[in-house]
């Protein structure tokens, strides 16, 4: 099994960015030296409230974390590319690929429903869902394309290059075939650096429905999912896989897709509960309309929550259905266990952040997690 980690922060709690900077850097080192493949950065934006309060630009941490570290991969969960220009994203991704000598994963996703996307874009405003995702597939296909094309041109219905009629004005360039027409217009660009990684890094998209899961699996993508119950879990993997197969991949039941679960390891399980209930409950919060439809999504298609579902507090709900991993080494490694046998589980991504934990209690549970539950599942 992989084990991969996203980077501690402090949702919900104002904390300095130096001292986030420096967390980030510890954190990365102990996930490194528990045999972690990669370290992930979440990004998010314009949260004065703290709610999200992770980094706005997972590109410059992962350069960071890549120069404090030796070996370890570095990941964005995720870059939000209809948030910014595709071809500036394919010029950072390539360069850090190049700077860190091969060692990047490139996750990306649409954004979720929040207050930043249309500052940035107005195509990327999550409450037009078709505008939406039809600017972050043309954004991805533009990044791919600038990776592995010397001479490159994209039209589409949000961007055209080159711009038409952009004719140049430097009397040093040479207007030379192709990239140049007979009177100079710019007809071809060749985007650089290219990545280090051949044909480029792997893609990696962040999902939460089934369809988005099938996507991800007609395209050759891998897919990071957010935890769900175990049935919920063979439903997403299983669409997954038909959606590959039917592009004659050939895939097994849970290959190349990843999930990320808030995990808390403790050595008791009193201990794990109490620490994190309070940050699990304020995270999903209570309104009672929300809940019932957010829990639902969680468990499998159709499913119907039962009154101590809907009435239990969120930290019970999520223990409940080990859509949350708390617990102890043994517990967790349990239904690490379960999963593996049951749907092939192969992909395991800890989003350690919940909300009102200290460092030192994140950093506990990581090495306690790292040390006591990630060797029973390496050969």
């Amino acid at each position: 099994m992989r084990f991969d980690g996203s980077l501690f922060w402090h949702p919900g709690v104002p904390t300095p960015w130096d001292k986030q900077v420096e967390e980030n850097r510890e954190y990365a080192k102990l996930m490194e030296q528990v045999g972690f493949t990669t370290a992930w950065s979440c990004e998010h934006h314009l949260w004065h409230d703290s709610y999200f309060a992770c980094t706005p630009n997972s590109i410059l941490t992962s350069l960071d974390i890549a120069s404090h570290t030796k070996h370890i991969r570095v990941g964005q969960s995720p870059v939000s590319i209809p948030d910014r220009h595709p071809l500036m994203v394919a010029e950072d991704i390539a360069i850090l690929d190049n700077m860190t000598k091969g060692r990047v994963d490139f996750g990306v996703a649409r954004g979720i429903n929040a207050r930043w996307g249309a500052q940035y874009h107005p195509a990327a405003d999550r409450r037009n869902e078709v505008q939406n995702r039809a600017l972050f597939q043309e954004c991805l296909d533009i990044i791919i394309k600038a990776w592995t094309e010397e001479v490159f041109t994209y039209k589409g219905e949000f961007y055209t290059f080159p711009v038409p009629g952009w004719k140049e004005t430097d009397p040093v360039v040479k207007l030379e075939p192709p990239y140049y027409s007979p009177d100079g217009e710019l007809i071809a660009i060749n985007v650089l650096p290219k990545p280090y990684q051949k044909p480029h890094p792997p893609v990696w998209v962040m999902v939460s429905s089934n369809g988005s899961y099938a996507f991800c699996g007609a395209k050759g993508f891998g897919a990071i999912g957010i935890a769900r119950s175990l049935e919920g879990n063979r439903e997403a993997f299983t669409a997954y896989k038909e959606a590959a197969n039917s592009q004659g991949r050939n895939l097994a039941l849970g290959e190349n897709v990843s999930c990320q679960f808030m995990v808390y390891c403790a050595k008791t399980m009193e201990e794990a509960v109490r620490d994190a209930r309070g940050g699990l409950n304020w995270f999903f919060g209570s309104e009672s309309g929300r809940q019932r439809g957010q829990r639902a999504a969680m468990l499998e298609k159709n499913a119907q929550p039962d009154n101590d579902d809907l009435n239990s507090d969120w930290s019970d709900f999520l223990i409940k259905h080990n859509i949350a991993l708390v617990g102890t080494p043994d517990s967790i490694s349990e239904h690490l266990q379960r999963l593996q046998e049951e749907v092939n589980f192969q992909h395991l991504q800890l989003f350690p952040s919940i909300p009102f934990l200290t460092f030192k209690q994140a950093m506990s549970s990581l090495e306690l997690f790292g040390t006591q539950v990630v060797p029973r599942f390496q050969n």
